[in-house]
């Protein structure tokens, strides 16, 4: 039996594309060919308002409703009704009052050009993220939306492309569409992305408890956990509640390597025997976090955004859990965060920490030190480790790998939108008696290793600062 073939060959009736919905009800391509049609059949002495018997006949029945007493809709500003509603329940809908009313309409940074929004549309490939149609489908461009709904955040991971009836929807219950597109966001990087994440804890089974639930409520997913239980008075594998925390995440689909050291060597030991440890062959990525924060859902999702952005190690900031937010402006810690400086003899003159607050805006800076929370590629282990030549406080431990890192030519930067609150819990971990002194032994320790540095590559610091800024001016 032949097929049919009446509908096989129908075209567009305004493009002459061939269809590819041969339904025989179709007779445009897309939206935009659909209301050209649409307004060429009313167009001219098309349009059944035009002709006489039709306009007779509207005259007719409008005459008869005002006979009735009728009033015409067009004219409500002199209907009583109207009047006496608009007074009564007016007041009552507008501003703070009204359930939809979400603070007013921000204005929007200065970033937020024509070219961003077209750099956006192409990141896309010109698809609405909801309904998946093609902005070829639309009678306009698609809309750039801003995911976090801060006008100002103007950084290209905040953006995503929508039509304009997408857009519209994501007006209302934002908390649900923020978590949808960051969940959007993170499974397209979970296909090429696999982090190993290193935590060394020590007598803080409760702190460790709170990280391991943040790491939970992650909107990426695609990882698993070396936790190095440095010789806590009571392992960790006997702690209830630590355990069943830890199963629960195995039904996830994390896999857990939990490794137990009879004696404490301190934290740079710990570490170093993570990175030796660690037998998760398939992960890219290493994310190392101490045992007393919380990071926020979004804190690695951002931090691969900065990876993606040709970082190799990058890192969020870090304010106290117990202290009201402090925000600054970016502007004050560019071109480069966390600025070290050498004077002509190789002394460090210059040692900021800049990631102890929040910041107005997200962005990635390039930065001469990490702060704790960091996520690096993990080739990294290849060329650097941690010095073995610290107290057990292991004080500046993040500036040494920092610098190595920079020595070795890898790119350090601060996300200043990832955020992880800090307990500085002062129990548990290397504290001690003589924590000061500890202290003061490993800042001796670290600047005199700078110095040596200093006195074998020159100033090294001041080059990579050169070449970062240069990079950020070509971008």
């Amino acid at each position: 039996m032949m097929a049919n073939t009446k509908f096989l060959d129908r075209k567009c009736i305004i493009c002459k594309q061939i269809l590819v919905e041969q339904k025989n009800t179709r007779k445009s391509c897309s939206e935009k060919c659909l209301k050209k049609y649409q307004s060429l059949l009313v167009k001219g002495d098309k349009n059944p308002a035009t002709k006489k018997e039709v306009k007779n006949k509207i005259s007719k029945s409008m005459k008869s409703f005002y006979k009735k007493g009728g009033v015409n809709p067009m004219k409500g500003k002199k209907r009583i009704d109207l009047v006496e509603y608009n007074k009564k329940f007016k007041p009552l809908q507008t501003k703070e009052k009204n359930p939809n009313w979400q603070g007013g309409i921000g204005k929007y940074g200065s970033g937020f050009t024509n070219i961003l929004k077209n750099n956006v549309r192409e990141k896309y490939e010109l698809i609405c993220q909801i309904c998946n149609k093609n902005q070829n489908e639309f009678s306009e461009k698609l809309h750039v939306h801003h995911i976090d709904y801060n006008k100002k955040n103007n950084s290209i991971y905040n953006f995503i492309c929508l039509c304009r009836s997408c857009h519209i929807s994501t007006n209302f219950n934002r908390k649900y569409w923020i978590e949808f597109f960051n969940n959007k966001r993170a499974k397209k990087y979970e296909e090429t992305n696999k982090i190993s994440i290193h935590i060394c804890t020590k007598d803080r089974h409760s702190e460790l408890a709170l990280l391991l639930q943040s790491l939970r409520t992650q909107y990426f997913k695609n990882f698993d956990i070396i936790i190095l239980d440095d010789a806590s008075g009571t392992p960790v594998l006997q702690c209830q509640f630590l355990t069943s925390l830890i199963n629960r995440m195995k039904l996830e689909g994390h896999r857990f390597k939990i490794i137990r050291n009879p004696q404490s060597f301190g934290c740079c030991a710990a570490r170093n025997k993570c990175i030796e440890e660690d037998d998760f062959d398939d992960a890219n990525l290493i994310l190392r976090v101490d045992d007393d924060v919380i990071l926020e859902p979004n804190y690695i999702l951002r931090l691969i955004d900065a990876i993606e952005d040709g970082y190799d190690l990058v890192t969020g900031v870090v304010p106290m859990i117990m202290h009201p937010e402090m925000k600054r402006d970016t502007k004050y810690v560019k071109p480069i965060i966390n600025k070290h400086e050498f004077d002509k003899d190789g002394n460090l003159i210059m040692n900021k920490d800049e990631c102890g607050f929040c910041y107005m805006q997200e962005e990635t800076i390039p930065t001469n030190q990490f702060r704790t929370n960091a996520l690096y590629k993990s080739e990294i282990h290849k060329k650097v480790r941690y010095p073995d030549n610290l107290t057990t406080v292991a004080f500046r431990e993040e500036g040494f790998f920092s610098f190595g890192a920079i020595l070795a030519g890898y790119k350090l930067g601060v996300n200043t939108g990832a955020v992880c609150y800090h307990f500085a819990t002062p129990s548990g971990g290397n504290r001690r008696q003589d924590y000061a002194e500890c202290v003061k032994i490993d800042e001796e320790t670290w600047r005199k290793w700078l110095k040596k540095k200093f006195d074998k590559h020159g100033d090294f610091l001041n080059k990579y600062n050169e070449e970062v800024k240069n990079d950020i001016y070509k971008r």
